[in-house]
C-alpha cells in the first residue's frame, strides 16, 4: 500500500529503501538514504501502521491512542482521522518541508537526563535561543535551538554532572527554527478528508485530547512541527482518562521507557513493547500478546491464531479485568512452537549430594538441611577475631568472638559436589571457576536433563577432511532458543577473597 502512494512521490518504491541486498558499501549507502527525513518519515509511519494492523489481527484494539512527534500520525490513522494513504502523503510533505528549511544556522538538539524543573530553571539563565523541544518525562527531556545556545546548555548540564547527548539531526525540530514548514504543511493537510477521531487521541501540542472540529485538527497538526511535544501532560491525560495498560506499537521501545518514567509512581499500570531490538521481533511481539492476556485485556470476540494455536475469545467482557480469560471450546492444536522447561535444584546438607535427585521431595517433606558446624570451622571464626551483634531486651551490643561458645553452632553447609566427576566438566575449567560459577554450570546441566534436552558432541573438520571431537553443546536445532536462568543465594566473591588473602598478612 505504501509503495502505491510513495512511488510517484519518491520515483521508486518505499520498500526499495527498506529491504536491500548488496555488498557492505551498498548497505551503508542504503542506511544513509533511509536516514533522509523525506524517507524516514513515511517508512516509520508504515512500520507503525503495519504493527497496529498486526495487533488488530490478534483481536486487540486500543481505547486511547497517542504518538510522539511523527508517531502522532500513526495514532491519527488508528483513530481514523486520516487514512493510511492520506497520512503517508502528509508525512512525506512534512519531511520535505522540514528539509527545505534552510538558515544560516539550522540549529541542533540534545537529550538531557535531569529533573525537568532543573532543566527549565537552567534554560532561563542562558543567552540565545534554546527551549524544551520534547518534554518527555519528569526526568528526561530534549532541548533545541541555535547551535551556540544548545552547546552552551550542554556545557552547563555536563558540568552539573547530568548525562547529556547531542542528537544528530539536520534541524532543531519542534522549535521556531522549523516554523517555516508549518504553512506549506497545513496546505497539504487541508487537501485531505480529515475526519473527527473515532478514538480519543492525545495531542502532542496540548497534552489534551484532540478536538473534533476539522479546522482545529488541521491547525494543531500544522503547529505540531514547531511546537514542543508535551509528553508529560499527555501521560497525565491518559491516566486520568482511565488508561492502565500501555502498549508501544512500533520499532524499538523508546516510548516504553518514557511511559515508565512518567508512571513510575503508579502501581496499577502495565507497560508493554512489541519490538524489543535485543529479543527480536517474534519473541517480543509474543511477549506483548502474553502481557495483554496476563493483564486481563481480552481480544475482540472471534477466533485468533496465536503461533498455530486457535484461541476462541467468546468471553464476557463486562466484569472488568480478569487474571485469566475463560475460553470456551479451549484450544484446537495445530503445528507450532513448543516450550519445554526444566529445573535444577541444589540444596545444602553435609551428608547429601548438592544436586540430589530427591531434592524436591526433600523440600516438600520439610526436611531439615541445617547441620552442626565442625569444631574446626568454629575455631576458624574465633581465629579471625570476628565481632558479632548481640541483641537483648536491654538493647544491642557489639562484642568480639573469643571462644567456641560464642560462635555459630548450626548452619547450612555444602554437601558432596564435584563438577568434574559428576558433570564431566574438564578439570582445567573447574580450576578457573569460583563456587558460584560451578553451581551455575551444574544447575544448568541439571535443568537441561530435567527438560530432556541432551548435550551432544560437536566435531570440527581438519584440513585433511577428518573429524575431531570439539566440545559438548546443545543440539543445533535447539541452540538459539534454549537458555538457562541461574539463581543463587551465594555471591561470587570467594575468589576475590582468596586473591586478597594471598597478599594480606
Amino acid at each position: 500500500e505504501a509503495d502505491r502512494v510513495m512511488t510517484p512521490i519518491l520515483g521508486k518504491p518505499l520498500t526499495s529503501y527498506i529491504f536491500m541486498e548488496g555488498d557492505e558499501a551498498a548497505l551503508a549507502q542504503g542506511e544513509k538514504n533511509l536516514k533522509d527525513t523525506t524517507i524516514t518519515q513515511p517508512a516509520m509511519l508504515t512500520a507503525n501502521v503495519a504493527m497496529l494492523r498486526l495487533m488488530k489481527k490478534f483481536g486487540f484494539q486500543p481505547d486511547f491512542v497517542i504518538g510522539h512527534s511523527l508517531g502522532e500520525y500513526a495514532a491519527l490513522v488508528a483513530a481514523e482521522v486520516l487514512t493510511f494513504a492520506e497520512a503517508l502523503e502528509v508525512v512525506s510533505a512534512r519531511g520535505r518541508e522540514m528539509a527545505k528549511v534552510s538558515m544560516e544556522d539550522n540549529g541542533c538538539m540534545a537529550a538531557i537526563s535531569a529533573p525537568l524543573v532543573e532543566v527549565e530553571k537552567v534554560l532561563k539563565t542562558l543567552d540565545g535561543y534554546v527551549v524544551l523541544a520534547n518534554i518527555n518525562s519528569p526526568y528526561q527531556s530534549v532541548i533545541g535551538g541555535t547551535t551556540a545556545a544548545v552547546e552552551a546548555a550542554i556545557a552547563v548540564f555536563s558540568a552539573a554532572g547530568h548525562q547529556v547527548v547531542k542528537i544528530p539531526v539536520s534541524h532543531a525540530f519542534h522549535t521556531k527554527i522549523v516554523a517555516p514548514a508549518s504553512g506549506p504543511l497545513k496546505k497539504v493537510i487541508e487537501r485531505m478528508n480529515v475526519q473527527s477521531p473515532r478514538l480519543p487521541v492525545v495531542a502532542n501540542v496540548t497534552g489534551q485530547l484532540y478536538p473534533t472540529n476539522r479546522a482545529e485538527i488541521i491547525d494543531l497538526l500544522a503547529a505540531q512541527v514547531a511546537s514542543p511535544v508535551q509528553m508529560v501532560e499527555s501521560m497525565k491525560t491518559l491516566y486520568a482518562g482511565g488508561a492502565r495498560v500501555f502498549v508501544e506499537i512500533g520499532p524499538k521501545r523508546v516510548l516504553n521507557a518514557l511511559a515508565s518514567d512518567n508512571l513510575k509512581e503508579k502501581n496499577d499500570v502495565v507497560i508493554l513493547a512489541t519490538n524489543h531490538p535485543r529479543k527480536g521481533a517474534l519473541a517480543s511481539f509474543n511477549e506483548a500478546l502474553a502481557g495483554l492476556f496476563a493483564a486481563g485485556v481480552i481480544p475482540s470476540i472471534g477466533q485468533v491464531e496465536v503461533n498455530g494455536m486457535w484461541v476462541t475469545t467468546e468471553v464476557a467482557q463486562s466484569a472488568g479485568p480478569v487474571s485469566s480469560p475463560s475460553v470456551e471450546s479451549g484450544f484446537r492444536p495445530q503445528t507450532g512452537s513448543i516450550v519445554i522447561s526444566g529445573a535444577g535444584l541444589g540444596l545444602p546438607g553435609r551428608n547429601h549430594n548438592v544436586f540430589d535427585d530427591n531434592n524436591i521431595q526433600s523440600i516438600l517433606k520439610g526436611e531439615m538441611r541445617i547441620d552442626p558446624l565442625p569444631d574446626e570451622s568454629r575455631q576458624a571464626m574465633v581465629d579471625r577475631n570476628i565481632t558479632r551483634l548481640v541483641k537483648s531486651e536491654s538493647g544491642a551490643v557489639m562484642e568480639p568472638i573469643e571462644n567456641l561458645e560464642q560462635t555459630l553452632k548450626l548452619a547450612g553447609q555444602r554437601g558432596n559436589f564435584d563438577l568434574e566427576q559428576d558433570f564431566g566438566v574438564p578439570s582445567e575449567r573447574v580450576e578457573a571457576y569460583d563456587i558460584t560459577t560451578m553451581l551455575a554450570v551444574a544447575a544448568g546441566i541439571e535443568a537441561l536433563r530435567d527438560a530432556g534436552i541432551p548435550l551432544v558432541m560437536r566435531y570440527k573438520r581438519t584440513s585433511r577432511g577428518s573429524l575431531l571431537p570439539d566440545r559438548w553443546m546443545l543440539p543445533e536445532a535447539l541452540a538459539d532458543e534454549t537458555g538457562v536462568i541461574f539463581a543463587s543465594a551465594f555471591p561470587g566473591m570467594n575468589r576475590l577473597a582468596e586473591e586478597a588473602e594471598r597478599y594480606t598478612l
